[in-house]
């Protein structure tokens, strides 16, 4: 979109007449519209947040963490998580006495946690 603007006899910017990009009546008496500057773009929607995928060193995508590094992925303390574990709905499980929690349905918990909206 070409900005076309002219420069009257006072020295003020001015625009071919209908070539306004302001409505004029919603801006603030006192000033001209150059005053304000061209109008801005219309806002984008932000991109939709997407869980990370947690990897193991060599590159292998997990299934699930353990205690302390679901508190780090949540940014609670160990204590906070080994709570929630007995809360019925937490996705946990017990795998020869080591308790790990499913990557995947632990983003599903946060998300009905906020409300089933998107993170």
């Amino acid at each position: 979109m070409s900005q076309e603007y002219y420069i009257n006899s006072l020295g003020l910017p001015t625009r071919p007449a209908g070539r306004n990009p302001y409505n004029t009546a919603a801006l603030p008496p006192g000033l001209p519209w150059w005053f304000y500057g061209p109008p801005a773009a219309p806002a984008q929607p932000p991109p939709p947040v997407q869980a990370p995928v947690p990897a193991t060193p060599g590159g292998v995508p997990k299934l699930a963490y353990s205690v302390e590094e679901a508190a780090e992925a949540l940014g609670v303390s160990r204590a906070l998580v080994y709570r929630l574990i007995h809360q019925s709905g937490f996705p946990s499980v017990k795998l020869r006495g080591r308790r790990l929690i499913s990557a995947e349905l632990l983003a599903e918990w946060v998300r009905q946690q906020a409300g089933g909206g998107a993170l």
